[in-house]
């Protein structure tokens, strides 16, 4: 009877330990397939900021001018968006100017919370 038992507790134990084993790897691959929907969630929207960008400095006769989106993504999975805009005339704009053009081009960008966005002009 002890025997039987032991056979059983140890049964119990190994099942236990293989619940908490398929549980943890579940809860990590469901987190992986989220943050891999995120990441093409954010990847669609970088690409449609920067063809909003283009249509916005062509409309104020910038056409042709060179556009460089890049982003950090932190830690915590927030990202920071960096917006460098090249051509010729920006360099004639006063610093007044210039603030209100990259004031412009930020507040083209997409509403998320967790994205955060950075012009400058070169």
């Amino acid at each position: 009877m002890k025997i039987r038992n032991i056979i059983y507790s140890a049964a119990a134990i190994v099942f236990a330990i293989g619940l908490i084993i398929g549980f943890t790897l579940s809860v990590h691959g469901t987190s992986n397939i989220a943050e891999s929907q995120r990441n093409e969630y954010l990847k669609a929207r970088g690409e449609e900021y920067k063809e909003i960008i283009r249509d916005y400095l062509d409309e104020e006769g910038y056409n042709n001018a060179g556009l460089m989106l890049t982003y950090v993504t932190e830690s915590d999975g927030s990202r920071t968006y960096f917006v460098s805009v090249h051509h010729k005339r920006l360099d004639a704009l006063t610093e007044a100017e210039a603030d209100e053009f990259k004031k412009d081009i930020a507040s083209l960008s997409f509403g998320d919370n967790e994205c955060f966005f950075e012009v400058t002009i070169k």
